[in-house]
C-alpha cells in the first residue's frame, strides 16, 4: 500500500500530521514542510490509483527502439509505469486519463524513483521512517472500479 495519514477528518479526507518528538529536526517551519511532504504522498497515490484501470493496466509495453516488439507489463511495471506519467507533469498525466491509448507511450519507461521521493523527503525531514498510510492504494490492480471484471 502507498503512504499517507492513518487518521481521518469527518468529510473522510486524511487528517494533516501532527508529528512530536524528532519531527523537531525540521528547523524552523519544519511543520509546513511535513505538511508538504504528508500532501505529496497524498496526491501522488491517488494520481497512481487514478491510472490503475483495465484500459491502461492491460496494455503491452512497447520499446521504443524496437516498436513492432511487445511484452505484457507485470504488476511492478505497470505501477512503475504509471509513475513515469506522473513524472512526465500535469499536461501529459491529464492527456493520458483523457486519451488511455496514449499510456503505452509510457509503457517502457520507469518512475520507480518517484515512488520513494516522498518516504525519503519524511525521513530525512523527521530522522523517523514513512509509518503512513495513503487514502488510496497505488498498487497494481487496487483500484477495484478500475478492473470490474477482478
Amino acid at each position: 500500500m502507498g503512504g499517507g495519514v492513518r487518521a481521518a477528518r469527518g468529510d473522510g479526507r486524511p487528517a494533516p500530521g501532527r508529528l512530536s518528538g524528532p519531527a523537531g529536526r525540521a528547523g524552523p517551519g519544519g511543520g509546513a514542510r511535513i505538511e508538504e511532504i504528508l500532501g505529496f504522498g497524498e496526491r501522488f497515490a491517488e494520481a497512481l490509483y487514478r491510472l490503475d484501470r483495465e484500459e491502461y493496466g492491460t496494455q503491452r509495453a512497447v520499446d521504443p527502439e524496437h516498436p513492432g516488439q511487445s511484452l505484457p507489463l507485470s504488476d511492478d511495471g505497470f505501477l512503475y509505469a504509471r509513475a513515469a506519467v506522473v513524472a512526465a507533469g500535469r499536461a501529459a498525466y491529464e492527456r493520458v486519463l483523457g486519451e488511455p491509448q496514449l499510456f503505452a507511450a509510457h509503457s517502457f519507461r520507469s518512475g520507480e524513483s518517484l515512488l520513494y521521493v516522498h518516504e525519503e523527503a519524511y525521513e530525512a525531514a523527521t530522522g523517523e521512517e514513512w509509518d503512513h498510510d495513503t487514502r488510496y492504494d497505488y498498487e497494481s490492480c487496487s483500484n477495484r472500479e478500475g478492473w470490474p471484471n477482478l
